[in-house]
């Protein structure tokens, strides 16, 4: 392996949006448990979930489409989509770039992590199937740690993973799709590649201006190119 690269930023990386293509097969799972009460997953719903932990966006989809606790509990929502899911991970795949952005982040082997909402057991399901995360990546903060108090948009995952980086916050750049993760990084002092999937925007919930807040907003992986190079330009913020 090279040396540690010490002229790019430490790289913090959400998962689901952000390395892997999850969203889709996400709203499946969030959708089947409520049906039967007649519950829908609204285009606005789901803007609101994007990188939130399960004890929130139960909540938002529950509430949303009026279910009571009587007749779904939120732990038993949990479950179901949890369930829904085991059969859905096999569908995952990376998103567009992101194997070329790994495939940098070993050729030039700075400090790295990824930092996911996920609890451990379903972030581990989703590596199960896309081997070259956990390869890439041997630092990885799930939504359970015990050091993770507040979920996003609270800094404490990223400000768990630059910790565990032994990186200052202000040298880290994150890599988010979901506003409450680029909240999250720019509450943390961290710089921001925003990367907003645009099949999950709706006009009933505009997030352009926290979008634009991030010091860098791409529309894919792919516009990063070689990673040193990128990383080499003036930011756009």
């Amino acid at each position: 392996m090279v040396n540690q690269s010490d002229d790019l930023p430490a790289f913090i990386f959400d998962v689901d949006g952000t390395l892997i293509d999850y969203e889709g097969a996400s709203a499946i799972a969030l959708s089947k448990p409520i049906e039967k009460f007649g519950g829908k997953l609204t285009p606005a719903l789901h803007a609101k979930l994007m990188g939130r932990q399960p004890e929130d966006w139960s909540r938002i989809v529950l509430d949303g489409n009026n279910i009571t606790p009587a007749q779904l509990p939120r732990e038993q929502y949990i479950k179901e989509y949890y369930e829904c899911m085991d059969t859905l991970y096999g569908q995952l795949e990376l998103m567009p770039g992101a194997a070329r952005v790994m495939e940098d982040l070993m050729k030039y082997n700075p400090k790295r992590a990824v930092a996911t909402s996920s609890i451990s057991p379903s972030f581990q399901k989703k590596v199960s199937h896309i081997p070259q995360i956990a390869e890439c990546f041997s630092i990885c903060v799930c939504g359970d740690d015990p050091h993770v108090k507040k979920g996003k948009p609270s800094p404490d995952i990223f400000l768990e993973a630059a910790r565990r980086l032994d990186a200052n916050p202000k040298d880290c750049v994150v890599f988010e799709d979901s506003a409450q993760g680029v909240q999250a990084a720019l509450a943390a002092g961290m710089r921001v590649v925003a990367l907003p999937d645009k099949r999950f925007q709706c006009d009933e919930v505009d997030h352009s201006a926290t979008y634009n807040k991030a010091t860098w907003v791409l529309d894919s992986l792919e516009d990063i190119g070689d990673l040193k190079e990128f990383f080499a330009r003036p930011s756009e913020a």
